[in-house]
């Protein structure tokens, strides 16, 4: 155990978790001057938007991204951090026929969205329908963004503005007892007590009982699955669609094609793609479910009849687990020694953290 004193800070922000929003927080707190640490209990960098590798290919997305529209956000992205942001052009909407036909229509059109009004499950009265329409016609698209280098390039360049202004990442970590004292937050972290001045907390933080002299807070913990599966494809069919929604379907919420993100983009003689698939919260893993999602893929016309599975994957996503009421509890209850940030909404986080830079 490493012996603190009360009067020094080993760091003066602590982050718990290393996820984008995180990482551009604590790159502000370290522009002006502070000394940050980060800790992670995962051993690869960036949370949520980590990458992972698949039959020897990496920079493969760990599950479906994209940014949601915000002006401020996409300028900040694009002027202050020089990211290469651009509109999701090849997003369509997929409506069922019958069982094996869909029809697709642009993502953000007019008749789209009118049309994933109309297929809605949610029943509604006529009022409520009107409202609904009349709503989508006001309203402006609601275009989504990513980046061209994928989550791979995002990551790459806020690692290395965090090694410009020396911010500490301590990765394989978990941050297992917190005391807030009169001066100080002390963490014990892998059995080394460190001395902070302030503890940076988002959505996602894993938390024990917070303690202090006065009281201690358990926050409890929620959990949301969001399953992920990957399927790596052997295809030659050549499709100008990248990103599927798919309207009332009991198993898939959305499909990306992440190829152009991975180390494929450099050489694919194989003829190869990668499919990122968001399953319904209810979906769990079995034997016959990438022969399931492949027969999908081919239903809506993403692959041909003739492609075979390479490599397939089931991972258990959970959202954030903690809630804002979580966050400003933390915060009324230990006031200045915590520093809340919503990192849940990721365009919105961005815009909050735009205005401080």
């Amino acid at each position: 155990m490493k012996k603190v004193t009360e009067t020094h800070h080993d760091y003066d922000f602590l982050c718990i978790g290393t996820s984008s929003l995180m990482a551009l927080e604590a790159i502000f707190l370290a522009r002006n001057g502070a000394k940050v640490i980060m800790i992670d209990k995962d051993e690869a960098f960036g949370g949520a938007w980590k990458t992972i590798e698949m039959a020897g290919i990496k920079d493969v997305e760990n599950a479906i991204h994209y940014f949601l529209p915000n002006k401020k956000a996409i300028e900040f992205m694009r002027n202050k951090m020089k990211w290469p942001v651009e509109k999701c052009y090849s997003k369509y909407r997929y409506f069922p026929l019958t069982q094996n036909f869909y029809f697709r229509l642009p993502y953000d059109s007019l008749v789209g969205r009118i049309t994933k009004e109309i297929f809605s499950p949610t029943r509604k009265t006529s009022i409520m329908y009107f409202k609904n329409l009349l709503n989508i016609l006001i309203s402006s698209k609601n275009t989504s963004f990513y980046l061209s280098s994928g989550a791979a390039g995002m990551l790459l360049d806020l690692q290395r503005l965090l090694r410009q202004f020396g911010v500490v990442i301590q990765k394989n970590s978990a941050v297992t007892d917190i005391f807030f004292d009169k001066d100080s937050v002390r963490c014990k972290v892998n059995n080394l007590e460190i001395s902070v001045g302030k503890l940076v907390i988002g959505h996602g933080a894993r938390l024990p009982v917070l303690r202090s002299l006065e009281k201690n807070l358990q926050i409890e913990e929620k959990f949301y699955p969001r399953p992920a599966y990957h399927l790596i494809i052997q295809d030659d069919k050549r499709t100008n669609a990248l990103e599927a929604v798919l309207h009332s379907d009991p198993v898939i919420k959305y499909i990306h094609d992440v190829t152009r993100f991975t180390t494929l983009s450099n050489v694919n003689e194989e003829g190869w793609k990668i499919f990122v698939f968001a399953l319904q919260s209810h979906v769990t893993n079995n034997d016959g479910l990438a022969q399931k999602l492949k027969e999908k893929l081919i239903a809506i016309s993403l692959i041909s009849s003739s492609a075979t599975i390479i490599e397939s994957r089931y991972t258990e996503v959970f959202l954030p687990t903690l809630h804002d009421s979580d966050l400003q509890l933390i915060k009324q209850t230990f006031g200045d020694q915590t520093h809340v940030i919503k990192t849940e909404n990721f365009s919105a986080g961005v815009e909050n953290i735009a205005k401080k830079w």
